[in-house]
C-alpha cells in the first residue's frame, strides 16, 4: 500500500527554461510542504479539537445521544454529532454520513511532514533537520546538485504533525529530538510513545489512574501525485511523487481502569482507494537565471490517487457487556461506500439487548451518504419513535470540482479553468498578457447562493418535537474565512408552535481570509513567481481556525427576551486560533444589565520551545567553479519555532449581579474568585471574595473593597506530589486530593478541613475531618494533623465499596453499612445498615452474587430472601435488576416489596406494591 501525500510543486528557474538540465532536474519540489495526511476517519475523532465547538466560532453543538458504557468510574459515551460547518466539495462522508461523527473510542493520529519521525527521519540523527552549521558552509563551494540530493531529498526537514481525539480528550503535539513530546496545550494527560523496532505505539495515563492502550489497530494510508506542468508555447511536462505505507493512526485498544478491570476495542480495517484529479494548482511567471526579456507563463496542476486502509468501531467489550457494530457496502454511494447500520448492546449476563438502527439516503449530485434517522428497536422488534434529519436540498458538485471558494466550499463557479484565484497580485503579475489569465485564472470567492448545499437544516426528535437551524456566510463585510456560522435556532412543540428562539449576531472575525492574506499564496524560486490555489507559508504564519471578538445571543420563548453577550480574545496555541471568553454579559432587553461576568488567564505549567531550520528556499547563484552559468542554490535557513506545554486556564473570574429592588435603581453584588494551579493544572488554592465592588472609569474596570464585614474564603487542596516520598503517596494517581482545608478572613481560623487516607489503588480508605481541634487520630498516616479525627472509613472490593463505617462515640463500636453487587459486579443487589461486611456470611454473599450472574429472577429472590431472613439484626434492602433495562424489584428492610414493569421499549410502564396493588402508571404519547 501507499502513502498518502500531499505535493504542492514549485517551479525554480531555469536557465534557457531547464532545456540544458537533466530531465530528473527540471522540477523543485517544496519538501517542506509534502505530507502523509491522517485518513478520513480520524478527521470526526480530532475536528472538534480543531475547531472549538462554542459560540466563539458561530459552529453549534449537534449531538445525538445513543448509549454509554461505564466501567468502574470510566464512562464510554457513543454520540452522533454534526460539524455544521458546511460542506466542502472534496469532502467525504463517514461511515454514520456526510458531516456526522460516531464519537466512541478514537486514537492518535498523525500527518506525516516528508518522512515519517521515526524511520530516517526526524527522530533519527542523521536525517534530521538541517542545521545552522550547514548554512554557515560556503555554498558555493558545493554543487547544486549534490545539496538538491543529500539535503532536500534525503533529509526531513520538520517533525510529524501528531493528534489525539478519545473519550473527551483531544489535543496535538510534535516529537522532541529526544523523543520526547511538546503539546501545543497541556491538558492533564500524560502521553506516552515507544519508539521501538517493530515502529510507533503509544500509551496514554490520566490523572486518575487510568490507562489507555493505542497501536494493537493500525491506520496506513499511500499516496500517488502526478503532476503536470505546461508552459507557454511549450508542452506538457509530468512528474509524480510516491510513498510506501507508515501508519497514520494509532486506536485506542484497551483501557485498564485504575482497579484493574478492563474495556477493549476492537476494529475491521476498511479499504478507501480512489483518485482526485488536479486538486491543486499553480500559476508561474517564469523567468531564467540569466537576464530574460520574455518571461513566460506556466500552469501547473496536482493531482492524487488516494489508497487508506482505516479501522471502523467493530466491537467493545467488558466482562458483562459487549456493544457490537454492524456495517454494510452501498456501492451506489461516491467514493465513500461503507455505512453503519445498527449499533447492538448485549448484556452478557443475562441476555437483554438494546438496538440502534440507522436510516440513510443519498444527497442529489454527488451521491454522498446522508443519515436520515436514528430509532431504537423494542424487544419485539417494533420500532420506538426516534431522530429524523432534514438537510438543505440543493445538489453537491461532484469531488474535484473547480466549483469551490478559496476554503474549499462550493461557490457555483462552474467557468474556473484552474483553482489559482484571479487576485489584484496576480493580474499585476501578468500584467503584460492579461489573455493568458482568462485562461488560466479563476474565480474562487464565495458563493452565497450555494454554500449552504447539503446542510443539515432540521431534526425531529421522539418526542414530536423538532429543533430548526438557518446559517449564514461565516463573514464579515468583505472579509469572508470559510463556511457557515449559525444564524438562529429554534425550538419548536409537537404542534409546530415556536417556544424557544436564540438568534446569533457577530463581529470583530479574526481569521485568514483569501483577499488579505493573498500573499501567502505566492511563492519565489530563482527569479520566478508562483501563485498557488491554497495557503503556501509555514503554519506558525497562516494559523488556521477563526473565532469573533463579540457575539451576541438574542433568546426569546414569545414573550419576553434577552440578550446574552460573549466577548472573546485569543488563546495562546500553535497553529491555531482558540478564543476564549473575557467578558459575558447577560440582559434584559437590550439596555438592563442584569449580570456581568470577567474572566483574567495565565499561563500555567513551564513552557518549553524548540527551534530548527526548515529547508530553505532558492536562489540564482553562481557556483564556484562551475563555467556553465547561473544556477540555483539555497539561501540561509528558515528558523522554525514552536512552543507549548502549558495551559491558558482563568486565574480570576469576577461574577456581579445587579438586583432591581422594587423598580430602585440597580445594586450591584460582586463575587470575585482567584485560582492557583499546581504544574499538572489542578487547583492549589481557591479564593472566594464578596468585599468587593466593581468599578467602571471610562474604559478600565477595577474592583475595591467596599464591605469589609462580607467575608472571604480561602480554599487550599493538596495532591500526592506534594508530599514528599515518606508518607508513600507519590504512587497515587495525580488527582486525588489528600486534603481540603477552609479559612474564613472574618473568623481568622480554619472552619472547615479534610484529609483521606487511600488503598493502593487509589480508593479512599478513610476520612479524616477537622474537629475544632479537638480530634484524636492516633492511628491516622502521618501527614493527617493530630487535631483532625476520623470520620468515615471504607473497604473496597473489585474497584466497588462494599463497606462504610462511621465511628461511634467513645467506647461504642463503629456503625457500618455493607454493600454487594451482582450482575457482573455492576449493579447493587444488597444494602445491610448495622452490620459490618465481615460479619456477613460468604456463603450468603456468593449465593447472592451467582444467582445474579447465572441464575434467574426467582433464584435470586430467593437468595435475597436468605440475606433478609439471616440478619435479623440488620436493616436490609435489596434489589433486583434487568441489565440494559431497569431495577425490576426492591425489597426494603420491613419486607415491603415494590415492583417496577417496563414496557418493549424498555420504559418505565408499571409501579405496584407487594400485594400487585399499582402505585404509579406511565403512559408515553407521540406525534403520529
Amino acid at each position: 500500500m501507499k502513502r498518502i501525500i500531499k505535493l504542492i510543486f514549485g517551479v525554480f528557474c531555469l536557465s534557457g527554461y531547464g532545456q540544458d538540465l537533466p530531465e530528473s532536474e527540471q522540477y523543485y519540489i517544496d519538501y517542506n510542504n509534502i505530507e502523509l495526511p491522517q485518513t478520513p476517519n480520524a478527521f470526526g475523532f480530532t475536528v472538534y479539537g480543531d475547531i472549538p465547538v462554542n459560540t466563539s466560532t458561530g459552529i453549534p453543538d449537534i449531538k445525538i445521544p445513543i448509549y454509554s458504557l461505564v466501567e468502574d468510574n470510566i464512562e464510554v459515551p457513543i454520540s452522533l454529532s454534526y460539524h455544521a460547518s458546511g460542506v466542502q466539495v472534496d469532502e467525504l462522508a463517514t461511515a454514520v454520513g456526510l458531516k456526522w461523527t460516531l464519537n466512541v473510542g478514537g486514537g492518535i493520529f498523525r500527518t506525516i511532514k516528508n518522512k515519517a519521525d521515526e524511520e530516517q527521519g526526524w527522530l533519527d540523527p542523521n536525517y534530521t533537520s538541517i542545521s545552522n552549521s550547514w548554512y554557515a558552509n560556503d555554498l558555493y563551494q558545493v554543487s547544486w546538485q549534490n545539496q538538491t540530493r543529500d539535503k532536500a531529498e534525503n533529509n526531513d526537514h520538520n517533525p510529524d504533525d501528531f493528534s489525539y481525539g478519545f473519550l473527551g480528550y483531544s489535543g496535538d503535539f510534535i516529537f522532541k529530538k529526544d523523543s520526547t513530546l511538546l503539546k501545543s496545550r497541556e491538558d492533564q494527560l500524560e502521553l506516552i510513545p515507544h519508539v521501538e523496532s517493530q515502529g510507533l505505539s503509544f500509551t496514554a495515563k490520566d490523572l486518575h489512574g487510568n490507562i489507555f492502550s493505542f497501536g494493537a489497530d493500525k491506520e496506513f494510508g499511500s499516496n500517488s501525485i502526478s503532476y503536470s506542468s505546461i508552459i507557454q508555447g511549450g508542452n506538457y511536462d509530468y512528474d509524480g511523487y510516491e510513498y510506501e505505507d507508515h501508519p497514520t493512526g494509532w486506536m485506542l485498544s484497551q483501557i485498564t481502569t485504575k482497579n484493574g478491570n478492563a474495556i477493549h476495542f476492537e476494529y475491521e480495517p476498511y479499504n478507501l482507494n480512489y483518485e482526485l484529479l488536479q486538486t491543486s494548482h499553480h500559476l508561474t511567471k517564469v523567468k531564467s537565471c540569466s537576464p530574460d526579456n520574455n518571461p513566460k507563463g506556466k500552469k501547473s496542476a496536482t493531482s492524487n490517487h488516494y489508497d487508506y486502509t482505516m479501522q471502523l468501531i467493530k466491537r467493545i467489550y467488558t466482562d458483562h457487556v459487549e456493544i457490537i457494530f454492524d456495517y454494510t457496502t452501498d456501492n451506489n454511494l461516491s467514493h465513500w461506500k461503507r455505512k453503519l447500520t445498527r449499533i447492538t448492546v448485549n448484556d452478557l449476563l443475562k441476555g437483554n439487548k438494546r438496538t440502534f438502527n440507522f436510516i440513510y439516503d443519498k444527497f442529489n449530485g454527488d451521491p454522498r451518504l446522508k443519515l436520515k434517522g436514528v430509532y431504537e428497536t423494542g424487544s419485539n422488534n417494533i420500532p420506538k419513535p426516534g431522530y429524523t434529519f432534514y438537510y438543505d436540498a440543493r445538489p453537491l458538485p461532484q469531488k474535484a470540482s473547480f466549483s469551490k471558494d478559496f476554503f474549499g466550499y462550493y461557490n457555483g463557479v462552474t467557468t474556473n479553468p484552474t483553482l489559482v484565484h484571479r487576485s489584484p497580485a496576480l493580474e499585476s503579475l501578468f500584467s503584460n498578457d492579461p489573455q493568458y489569465l482568462d485562461n488560466n485564472a479563476g474565480n474562487r470567492s464565495l458563493g452565497e447562493g450555494y454554500i449552504q448545499a447539503g446542510i443539515l437544516k432540521k431534526i425531529e426528535y421522539p418526542t414530536g418535537g423538532s429543533t430548526e437551524f438557518t446559517y449564514e456566510p461565516n463573514k464579515e463585510g468583505n472579509k469572508y474565512s470559510g463556511g457557515l456560522r449559525i444564524k438562529t435556532i429554534e425550538d419548536k412543540d409537537t404542534d409546530g408552535k415556536s417556544y424557544n428562539r436564540k438568534q446569533y449576531t457577530y463581529s470583530g472575525l479574526v481569521g485568514n481570509d483569501m483577499e488579505s492574506m493573498i500573499h501567502f499564496t505566492r511563492k519565489e524560486v530563482g527569479e520566478s513567481v508562483s501563485y498557488y490555489s491554497s495557503f503556501v507559508a509555514e503554519s506558525n504564519l497562516v494559523p488556521t481556525g477563526h473565532y469573533y471578538e463579540k457575539v451576541v445571543v438574542r433568546h426569546t420563548d414569545g414573550q419576553i427576551w434577552f440578550d446574552k453577550e460573549y466577548n472573546y480574545i485569543s488563546e495562546p496555541y500553535y497553529g491555531r486560533r482558540h478564543a476564549v471568553p473575557k467578558t459575558v454579559k447577560a440582559y434584559k432587553g437590550t439596555n438592563t444589565l442584569l449580570k456581568i461576568t470577567e474572566y483574567e488567564y495565565a499561563s500555567i505549567g513551564t513552557q518549553e520551545t524548540i527551534n530548527w531550520n526548515v529547508l530553505a528556499d532558492k536562489i540564482c547563484m553562481q557556483i564556484s567553479g562551475d563555467n556553465s552559468g547561473m544556477r540555483l542554490g539555497y539561501t540561509t535557513g528558515w528558523n522554525q519555532t514552536r512552543f507549548g506545554n502549558t495551559a491558558n486556564l482563568p486565574v480570576q473570574i469576577a461574577t456581579t449581579e445587579f438586583l432591581d429592588h422594587e423598580s430602585a435603581s440597580l445594586h450591584p453584588v460582586t463575587i470575585m474568585k482567584n485560582y492557583q494551579y499546581n504544574d499538572k493544572l489542578l487547583p492549589e488554592t481557591e479564593i472566594i471574595n464578596s468585599r468587593l465592588t466593581r468599578s467602571v472609569s471610562g474604559s478600565t474596570t477595577s474592583y475595591i473593597t467596599n464591605d469589609t464585614n462580607a467575608d472571604k474564603i480561602t480554599i487550599n487542596y493538596t495532591y500526592p506530589l506534594d508530599y514528599s516520598n515518606e508518607y508513600g503517596l507519590q504512587h497515587l494517581p495525580g488527582a486525588l486530593p489528600i486534603s481540603k482545608q477552609v479559612f474564613s478572613d472574618n473568623q481568622g481560623s480554619l472552619i472547615y478541613g479534610q484529609y483521606f487516607a487511600y488503598d493502593a489503588n487509589g480508593n479512599i480508605k478513610t476520612s479524616y475531618h477537622y474537629n475544632k481541634g479537638q480530634g484524636n487520630n492516633s492511628n491516622a498516616p502521618d501527614y493527617v494533623p493530630d487535631n483532625y479525627e476520623e470520620k468515615a472509613s471504607f473497604v473496597y472490593m473489585d474497584g466497588k465499596p462494599v463497606q462504610v463505617s462511621k465511628p461511634g462515640n467513645t467506647g461504642a463500636p463503629a456503625s457500618s453499612i455493607s454493600y454487594i453487587y451482582g450482575y457482573g459486579n455492576q449493579h447493587l443487589i444488597a444494602e445491610i445498615k448495622n452490620k459490618s461486611y465481615a460479619d456477613i456470611p460468604s456463603t450468603l454473599i456468593a449465593a447472592a452474587r451467582d444467582a445474579s450472574n447465572n441464575g434467574t429472577e426467582s433464584q435470586l429472590a430467593t437468595a435475597l430472601d436468605n440475606i433478609h431472613n439471616s440478619l435479623p439484626d440488620a436493616r436490609v434492602t435489596t434489589y433486583i435488576h434487568k441489565p440494559l433495562i431497569g431495577t425490576s424489584t426492591i425489597v426494603d428492610p420491613r419486607g415491603g416489596k415494590t415492583t417496577y414493569t417496563y414496557d418493549p421499549f424498555s420504559r418505565l410502564e408499571f409501579v405496584k406494591d407487594e400485594d400487585d396493588k399499582l402505585l404509579e402508571e406511565y403512559k408515553y404519547h407521540y406525534k403520529n
